[in-house]
């Protein structure tokens, strides 16, 4: 059984101890968006693949520990940073801007 996004985002900002700032953060997604999502509003279409990936590859992160790299005593700041570090690092690009990339390499050559 598929577990909703407002489900999945409530657990997840549980269980890593993140705010909604935060979640906002790591989605690429504005606060309000992700709140709204969080009272269980339904993301357009053209996201829920890139929300789906990005929440997958949080979950997996939280299952195994890792955000004690992000300790949630830093100020908020430092936290918001060391957050972002810790999305670059593990968050491959998404396909779109691969494919993006891929375009513009191509009409270079031309």
């Amino acid at each position: 059984m598929a577990t909703t996004l407002d489900v999945r985002l409530s657990r997840i900002m549980q269980k890593a101890c993140l705010s909604a700032r935060e979640l906002a953060l790591w989605l690429n997604r504005p606060e309000v968006t992700v709140y709204r999502w969080i009272k269980g509003s339904t993301p357009r279409h053209v996201w829920l693949d890139e929300i789906d990936r990005r929440l997958s590859v949080l979950e997996l992160l939280a299952q195994k520990k890792e955000f004690n790299l992000v300790p949630y005593d830093l100020p908020w700041k430092e936290r918001l940073a060391a957050l972002k570090r810790l999305r670059d690092a593990h968050l491959p690009k998404s396909r779109a801007a691969v494919n993006r990339a891929q375009m513009r390499s191509l009409n270079r050559k031309k």
